[in-house]
């Protein structure tokens, strides 16, 4: 090797290690920061500075791998990169002087789309209206349907994994005098990359439309009776239709609203429905903007006998700087005639039997962003009154089971929304979906209307909820519903994938680690070279 070539050699060895270094050192600063901000975040409460720099610091942590996972398998092998030729006479320029025009094309395109796919949110409130928005409705669906690029993704490399593996092993491709387990790794061939890429792609828009279609369906109605100890006789059979999580606004519109409005009518012609009870996240804006999409509720209060009743959901105080927007949404409800509960209750029974008793109809404010306050709504209460609780989060059954309250009616979890999602659903809320109990106490939690955000549906479905009040010494078990057989079966995806982190994840880097190291430069000194 002459000198000119050991000294590049030499170089390009120190930059490498150089720019390792310094990724370790982002690396652990960007970590180490996130634990400081976590610690400070819970010390300090949700609504402290330190909260907001947690959740930032996590965004790079999180975002960029998958983000980076994505680009790799997706975009990656449908491009050409420089040769050592092209790189040198490209040396003279200042930026992407290594990147081909096919690599820039990609990487343009792909930046684009994951702006399109993050926009939603930080444009929900300047395109609230009464109608949906194209835009939005294609770019928060195309949020959504990420979910199923990684876990396509996922199922395909791991297929590769292991029974590609097994293939090239039996072809001769890879030597199959070495362990199986040594050889595991996925395929190095471009051709079969851009195939698992096209692979990827179709299963990706076939679940896409699929969950679409699920999510666009009108809701279906759920019908659940309920045992309650000390139910009056004039209660029996006393109907509450149950609605939560509208999400009125930019993806769900005046003309959607307007056909959910028509089959409460329906039911309500029927005879079938004594009450209605709103609990929540019917609103992604403020009421000047999304009103005019709910105000035919206005209907339903003049066709439901007993009353409709409402309680605030997180996403109510979501949307305005100035002022508590949930305030702005019970002034909005109680002016089209909405009783609001939120840290109250009332004496629930039949319009037509002033003589009956009725039963304790209480509601508190959101959990997680408004102020509840079970106590207060339950103060001087009779306790061997038969109650039912309005609260959107199941997280308000732990005050609930305290204070002896029969039944709690929620929403908020929409049954997980979309597989595997449903994990973490699951794990974060006491109660997931239909009629779960605990000891004496009862919650019925509702799948949700419609969806927030993203309207994907896989492993959930649109629903209204029919609760029926029947009297009882003993609580009846109600049969797992589906969503939570979902949330039960995604338990072994995410073992699976920290188990194939853990194990696998240290390969495939030491085998990089070992070919980013060049070996010592050598000089020839007579017939034998001379480490330098």
């Amino acid at each position: 090797m002459g000198e000119e070539q050991h000294e590049v050699a030499v170089k390009n060895r120190n930059n490498n290690r150089l720019i390792s270094k310094r990724k370790l050192a982002s690396i652990s600063l960007l970590v180490v920061w996130a634990v400081i901000t976590g610690v400070l975040a819970l010390t300090k409460g949700r609504d402290s500075i330190f909260t907001i720099l947690f959740v930032l610091s996590l965004v790079p942590i999180l975002l960029y791998p998958l983000l980076r996972y994505m680009y790799v398998r997706l975009v990656k092998p449908f491009t050409t990169p420089l040769s050592k030729d092209q790189v040198r006479s490209n040396s003279h320029k200042k930026f992407c002087n290594t990147w081909s025009k096919s690599e820039l094309v990609g990487l343009g395109l792909f930046t684009v789309l994951v702006l399109v796919a993050f926009s939603p949110p930080l444009l929900v409130d300047s395109l609230a209206s009464t109608e949906t928005k194209p835009y939005m409705v294609f770019a928060y669906n195309f949020l959504g349907s990420l979910i199923f690029v990684l876990l396509w993704t996922g199922f395909i490399d791991l297929a590769d994994l292991f029974v590609g593996t097994a293939l090239r092993r039996k072809s001769g491709v890879v030597a199959s005098a070495e362990p199986y387990w040594k050889s595991i790794e996925l395929t190095s061939n471009k051709k079969q990359q851009q195939l698992k890429a096209g692979a990827i792609l179709v299963c990706y828009t076939l679940t896409t439309f699929l969950s679409l279609y699920f999510a666009y369906q009108d809701p279906d109605l759920t019908e659940q009776q309920v045992v309650v100890k000390n139910l009056p006789a004039c209660m029996e059979g006393y109907s509450l239709l149950l609605i939560s999580d509208v999400h009125a606004g930019p993806l769900v519109g005046k003309e959607t609203v307007g056909r959910l409005v028509d089959q409460v009518l329906e039911l309500q012609n029927a005879g079938r429905v004594d009450a209605v009870v709103l609990v929540g996240d019917f609103a992604d804006g403020l009421p000047e903007n999304v009103g005019g999409a709910l105000v035919d509720f206005e209907r339903v209060v003049n066709a439901t006998p007993d009353g409709v009743y409402f309680v605030t959901g997180n996403h109510e105080f979501l949307h305005n700087q100035n002022k508590p927007s949930g305030e702005l949404w019970v002034n909005f409800f109680e002016s089209i005639g909405v009783i609001s509960l939120n840290n109250t209750r009332v004496e629930l029974k039949p319009s037509g039997d002033p003589a009956c008793p009725g039963i304790d109809l209480l509601g508190v404010d959101d959990f997680s962003l408004g102020k509840p306050d079970l106590q207060k709504a339950a103060q001087g209460r009779d306790p061997s009154r038969a109650s039912v609780l309005l609260a959107h989060q199941p997280k308000q059954s732990k005050e609930a089971i305290e204070l002896g309250i029969d039944v709690q009616l929620s929403g908020h979890v929409h049954a997980g929304h979309t597989w595997p999602l449903h994990f973490i659903t699951y794990i974060d809320q006491p109660f997931f979906a239909g009629l779960e109990s605990e000891g004496a106490f009862q919650i019925y939690t509702s799948q949700g209307a419609f969806g927030w955000g993203p309207r994907t549906r896989l492993g959930s479905s649109n629903n209204i909820d029919l609760v029926t009040l029947k009297s009882g010494a003993e609580i009846e078990s109600a049969p797992m519903v589906a969503p939570t057989k979902w949330a039960i079966a995604s338990y072994p995806l995410f073992v699976l994938t920290v188990l194939a982190c853990v194990c696998w994840g240290p390969l495939p880097l030491s085998k990089r680690l070992k070919r980013v190291e060049p070996p010592s430069p050598q000089i020839q000194l007579g017939d034998s070279p001379v480490p330098v």
